[in-house]
């Protein structure tokens, strides 16, 4: 090669180099990271769903200990199951779904051989998760319980006990409820008429809030490891005693049913609503007051996190499903 082929290599060459360097610059100074040269993590998300006949008066209990567990109401008395499983890397765990007739209802329970509810924090180290939905019909008892999972219950017209290790839990629904959690955070909002039976909320280290109608009769004992609980009252809300300790007592609506709070070290937050207007629940709409702007994008979804709500996503089954054991 002579000497002016020689020069225009090292030209190129150095183009090249330069390049590089000014565009690993130009990134930096974006913050935004250089494509990384790892693999993704390879996963699979399966889809199961059964149906059953559940009856008022009768009971479903749900045990997910890998994942989180949702609810709403059903139509009639048919209690639907969507079961979401995500197998996640090169060697994923594959649970069994086991769905079984119990005296008074169906229990559903997710199991993982050999696995404990600890190692499964890190779904894509332990190399799998599940997410249970269910539709519940009415007058049915649901009980409820996750090991770092979220329980999410919306609308359900029957009792509740809800119960997790570590998850937060959200209930939205008219009847009678008990909820606990060690580590998570507890938030009801109730919508009944009226109770009969006492409730309790329980939190050893998260905060507990509660929302409850203006009109709604209840009696509140509220006992807060972290202070005064704080308190959005309607003008007819009376409040017997409130200690800077941490504890208050109140009656909503004259006082009914006794609803008891306890967090060990978690604030405590009370609020009464007034209900919406008649002409509202007939079907007009309210207005949209929000501004779009301030609305927060969703983030890209990654192996392991919790499936979003929606319509299940129901694959076709075949020999690598998981397997289903159910009552006959």
């Amino acid at each position: 090669m002579n000497r002016t082929g020689l020069s225009i290599g090292w030209g190129i060459a150095g183009l090249v180099l330069c390049g590089g360097l000014i565009r690993g610059s130009v990134l930096e100074a974006a913050g935004v990271d250089p494509p990384s040269a790892a693999a993704p993590v390879p996963f699979v998300v399966e889809g199961l769903t059964k149906s059953m006949v559940l009856r008022a008066g009768q009971t479903l209990r749900v045990v997910n200990r890998f994942g989180d567990i949702r609810a709403k109401p059903a139509d009639g008395e048919t209690l639907v199951l969507s079961a979401m499983i995500q197998l996640i890397g090169p060697t994923p765990r594959r649970p069994t779904v086991a769905i079984t007739a119990e005296p008074g209802g169906v229990a559903i329970e997710v199991v993982y051989p050999d696995a404990d509810e600890a190692a499964a924090a890190d779904p894509v180290a332990f190399g799998g998760r599940t997410d249970l939905a269910v539709l519940v019909p009415a007058g049915a008892t649901l009980k409820a319980h996750t090991g770092r999972g979220a329980i999410k219950l919306a609308g359900l017209r029957g009792d509740i006990a809800a119960e997790s290790g570590a998850g937060n839990i959200s209930i939205r629904a008219a009847g009678h409820l008990q909820a606990t959690t060690v580590g998570g955070a507890i938030s009801v909002r109730l919508t009944g008429a009226r109770l009969e039976r006492p409730l309790g909320l329980r939190s050893a280290a998260g905060p507990i809030s509660v929302t409850l109608p203006a009109d709604l009769p209840l009696t509140i004992r509220a006992q807060s490891g972290a202070g005064r609980p704080t308190t959005k009252w309607a003008e007819d809300t009376a409040v017997v005693r409130a200690d800077p300790d941490g504890s208050l007592e109140a009656q909503v609506a004259g006082g009914g049913p006794l609803l008891r709070i306890d967090s060990a070290s978690g604030p405590i937050s009370l609020a009464t609503y007034q209900r919406p207007h008649p002409h509202y629940a007939s079907g007009v709409p309210a207005p949209f007051t929000r501004d779009l702007r301030t609305l927060t994008p969703a983030d890209p979804w990654q192996p392991g996190d919790p499936i979003a709500e929606g319509p299940p996503r129901v694959h076709p089954s075949h020999p690598a499903s998981p397997s289903v054991e159910e009552a006959p």
